[in-house]
């Protein structure tokens, strides 16, 4: 739901994009003196307009002076072709007259909020503190099943040392009984 809040702010503003960049250069070329409101409105809504939108005053000030400034221009200084004229001017009109964007800004604050309570309640819930100790019971058990492995690894080899040991020593013990006894020792 946020995510489509936050889609729906770009898509609003990006309506207007091009009369916005036309705005801008009319700005800095000195054809078109506007307002402070109006010109931080468009530094702000031209780079990112949701977290413009997030950012500013309630009741959004500088986009209203923005939209203001940019009906102005549309309808008396900006080249725009007859349709797109109407088009952008409807749209600029909707923004203005339908708070759309202040909706949405409200919209996405509730939505946030809901958002904490849910996760309060996730964060609260017996069967998350269960699962926090299966988590730390099977973190436990492989540590547990690890050092069995080793040890079980390190019996091996000492078993195996040890059978090397008692072979070589057999072998010894063989080879003493044949040269001082001469006797033949033969395995059982």
């Amino acid at each position: 739901r946020k995510k489509k809040i936050r889609s729906f702010i770009q898509s609003a503003v990006s309506k207007i994009s091009r009369p916005m960049r036309k705005m801008k250069k009319l700005i800095q070329n000195k054809k078109h003196a506007v307002e402070r409101d109006t010109v931080e409105g468009l530094k702000l809504y031209s780079k990112d307009p949701f977290k413009a939108v997030m950012s500013e005053k309630e009741g959004l000030p500088k986009f209203g002076a923005l939209l203001r400034g940019l009906k102005e221009l549309m309808e008396n200084e900006m080249k725009l072709s007859r349709k797109e004229r109407q088009k952008r001017s409807k749209h600029v009109q909707n923004l203005l007259e339908d708070k759309t964007l202040t909706k949405l800004r409200t919209q996405y604050e509730e939505e946030k909020k809901k958002r904490l309570k849910l996760d309060e309640k996730i964060k609260g819930s017996p069967l998350l503190e269960r699962m926090d100790k299966l988590k730390e019971s099977i973190q436990k058990s492989k540590k547990n099943l690890k050092t069995a492995q080793n040890d079980l690894k390190m019996t091996k080899e000492k078993y195996a040392k040890t059978q090397d040991q008692i072979e070589e020593k057999t072998n010894k013990l063989k080879n003493a009984l044949k040269s001082r006894l001469r006797l033949r020792v033969t395995d059982l």
